[in-house]
C-alpha cells in the first residue's frame, strides 16, 4: 500500500504530513515537481490506511502552511 500525490501536489521541497482521523501522522518531503509518496513502512503501525479512507494533509515550506482532507489512493 502506498498513498501517492503526482506532480504539483504540494510546493516542490514541503514537508508533507498525512494524519488519519486518530492524528496518526507521517511525514516526507515533496520531490522537485511537487509530488510525493508514503509507503506502508512509512506510515505508523496503527495508521488508518483503509482503502477511500480520507486523511488530512498539510504542507509546510518558506514559512506557509496549508492543509486540506484528501483521499488515499492505494496501489499494489
Amino acid at each position: 500500500m502506498v498513498i501517492i500525490y503526482d506532480s504539483g501536489a504540494v510546493e516542490p521541497g514541503a514537508t508533507v504530513m498525512v494524519a488519519d482521523k486518530d492524528g496518526n501522522i507521517a511525514t516526507t518531503i515533496a520531490d522537485e515537481s511537487g509530488g510525493f509518496i508514503f509507503n506502508e513502512a512509512d506510515l505508523p503501525d496503527d495508521f488508518d490506511h483503509t482503502l477511500g479512507n480520507i486523511v488530512e494533509a498539510t504542507q509546510e515550506s518558506e514559512g506557509c502552511r496549508e492543509g486540506t482532507e484528501v483521499e488515499v489512493t492505494i496501489v499494489p
